[in-house]
């Protein structure tokens, strides 16, 4: 049962997944501090607290004070840009930020610290069932510093009495949605033909609306967590019925050409062989092509056992939350 007017702080508050956890949090009645690098408005119950640098502990131990329970959502992502791609970014963000939050939650007293780190740790693509006994392989920078930022909260932590969830979603897509979700959506609506017929993959995914529930069920729970979790929709579609379920969202029609996956793969592969040759671009498409294709399957059960997760918006409910943030012209999701 939700304590009334617990305070909660969210870190990233202006970010895809901050902006509609912190307007979910608020609906359940939480009080919401949203600290954010951001000129956010406040409300009744949102609280903006603007910090540039998460690195800082003072400043970050102020803007924690009197937090009942951390979620750390900050960081740096793996978009395409100069910035994206240099190690030390993505270390001061994902690695250095998160020491610095969770010492300062523990010195405030919060009861729990809730981490979204990335399925990506383990690198792509996997065979078989991800579970937390999978060995992470981290494929880039990005994975490595999401990695290591996970390890140091474990450390930062282990001695303390905070309660630490660190969760590793896949793809999250929703209303507020960037990156390949939402390429992905575009290219859909236009009807641009698509080469991904001929796949017989999975791949799980999450909407924004089932992880913001997830979060929830982690910050109520008291139970004793140990290992990553992982969470994702309670389907893992192929990237055909993605297209068509995006399709069907959208009253489109998908635009599907029957590709055999080889060719695909052989495509990928002589882009990945010509290394340093390939331009930059052509390394990105295929690592785009390995993302599509390749199959990634996470194992949601221990999220369930443990914390009590279990989705509520199927794959259609989702996507056709998102379908109507897109109709509307992409409006600002803030609450």
């Amino acid at each position: 049962m939700m304590r009334a007017a617990r305070t909660v702080a969210v870190t990233g508050a202006g970010g895809f997944l901050g902006r509609y956890t912190c307007r979910a949090l608020l609906a359940r009645g939480y009080h919401v501090r949203a600290i954010t690098s951001q000129r956010l408005a406040a409300r009744d119950r949102l609280e903006v607290v603007t910090l540039p640098d998460l690195s800082d502990s003072a400043n970050v131990e102020r803007a924690l004070s009197g937090a009942d329970a951390v979620i750390h959502l900050a960081g740096a992502a793996h978009v395409r840009g100069r910035a994206s791609a240099d190690p030390e970014t993505f270390r001061r963000a994902n690695v250095t930020a998160v020491g610095a939050v969770c010492g300062a939650a523990a010195r405030v007293g919060s009861t729990h610290v809730v981490l979204v780190s990335s399925a990506g740790v383990v690198g792509e693509p996997v065979a078989g069932i991800i579970t937390a006994a999978t060995p992470p392989r981290p494929g880039s920078p990005y994975g490595q510093s999401k990695l290591d930022g996970e390890l140091l909260a474990q450390e930062t932590l282990a001695a303390t009495s905070v309660r630490l969830r660190v969760f590793r979603p896949p793809m999250v897509y929703g209303p507020g949605m960037r990156g390949n979700p939402l390429r992905l959506f575009e290219l859909v609506d236009r009807g641009v033909p698509l080469p991904l017929g001929g796949l017989h993959n999975r791949r799980s995914v999450i909407s924004v609306g089932n992880l913001a529930q997830a979060i929830e069920c982690a910050i109520e729970s008291d139970a004793s967590v140990n290992v990553p979790l992982y969470v994702s929709d309670a389907v893992a579609p192929s990237t055909p019925d993605l297209v068509h379920a995006m399709a069907a969202a959208l009253g489109r029609s998908a635009r599907l050409i029957p590709v055999p996956h080889t060719m695909l793969d052989g495509l990928a592969r002589a882009i990945e062989v010509a290394g340093p040759l390939a331009p930059t671009l052509l390394m990105r498409q295929a690592v785009d092509i390995r993302r599509l294709t390749g199959s990634f399957v996470v194992d949601p059960t221990p999220a369930r056992d443990l914390i009590g997760f279990v989705p509520r918006m199927s794959l259609a409910d989702g996507l056709a939350e998102a379908a109507a943030w897109w109709r509307a012209g992409r409006p600002d999701v803030w609450p």
